[in-house]
C-alpha cells in the first residue's frame, strides 16, 4: 500500500519512502513508527500503542520515544514548532496532522504487442493478439525483459551508479543471456556422460 501526503509517498510493502519521488534513506525504528502513524491518520496515539506496535512491547521511556519522534521530524523536515506532520497531544501522544491518500502499488502494465512487419496488420488489439503460443511466448519475454531492465538499472542508481546504470543494466542482460544459452548445451552434455547404467 502506497500513503501520500504532501511531497511524500510511503511504500508501506516495499519499505520506501519518497520525497517528490527521490528516495529518503530513512533508519527502521523511525520508519515503522512514521507508518504506524500514517496509517492511523488524525487519530490521537497513544505512547501504550506506539511501544505496543513499534517496539513489539518492549520496554522503553518516553523520552526514547520522543527521541524517535524527533527522528521523523528530522526525515519529514518538520518544525516541531509550527509542525505539518507530527502533531503532539500533550501528555497524551501523537497524532498525524497531514491529509493522508491510500492507493495500491501499480501493477505490472499489461503486455502490448508490437507490429509486425510485413502482410499482417498492427498487433496489440484482441482481434489481432498473437494466436500462437510461440508468438505469445515471445511477447511475454520481451515485457518480462523491459520490466527486468527498468528493474536493474533503479538499482544500479540506488547503489550510486547513475551515470554507468545503462551499461551495468546491458552487462547484466547479456550475462543472463548467455547462461539461458548455455543451459541447453550442459543439460545435453550432462546426459552424454551419464553412465549407462544411469540412462
Amino acid at each position: 500500500m502506497i500513503y501520500a501526503f504532501g511531497c511524500y509517498e510511503l511504500d508501506s510493502d516495499a519499505y520506501e519512502l519518497r520525497r517528490a519521488g527521490a528516495l529518503v534513506p530513512a533508519q527502521r525504528r523511525v520508519f515503522d513508527l512514521l507508518a504506524f502513524l500514517v496509517r492511523r491518520g488524525s487519530v490521537v496515539t497513544t505512547y501504550a500503542q506506539l511501544i505496543a506496535h513499534v517496539w513489539e512491547g518492549t520496554v522503553v521511556s518516553r523520552a526514547a520515544v520522543a527521541q524517535a519522534i524527533c527522528g521523523v521530524r528530522l526525515l519529514l523536515e518538520d518544525d516541531d514548532a509550527h509542525p505539518q506532520y507530527i502533531g503532539t497531544v500533550r501528555g497524551r501522544g501523537y497524532r498525524f496532522l497531514a491529509e493522508v491518500e491510500q492507493r495500491n502499488r501499480p501493477r505490472y502494465a499489461p503486455v502490448e504487442y508490437a507490429p509486425l512487419e510485413g502482410p499482417q496488420a498492427e498487433i496489440g488489439t484482441p482481434e489481432h493478439a498473437p494466436a500462437t503460443a510461440d508468438e505469445r511466448a515471445r511477447a511475454t519475454a520481451a515485457q518480462i525483459v523491459e520490466h527486468l531492465r527498468t528493474a536493474l538499472r533503479l538499482c544500479a542508481e540506488m547503489e550510486g551508479y547513475r551515470e554507468r546504470s545503462d551499461a551495468l543494466v546491458d552487462r547484466a542482460l547479456e550475462e543472463l543471456a548467455g547462461t539461458l544459452a548455455r543451459a541447453p548445451e550442459s543439460r545435453r552434455s550432462a546426459v552424454a556422460t551419464r553412465s549407462p547404467r544411469h540412462r
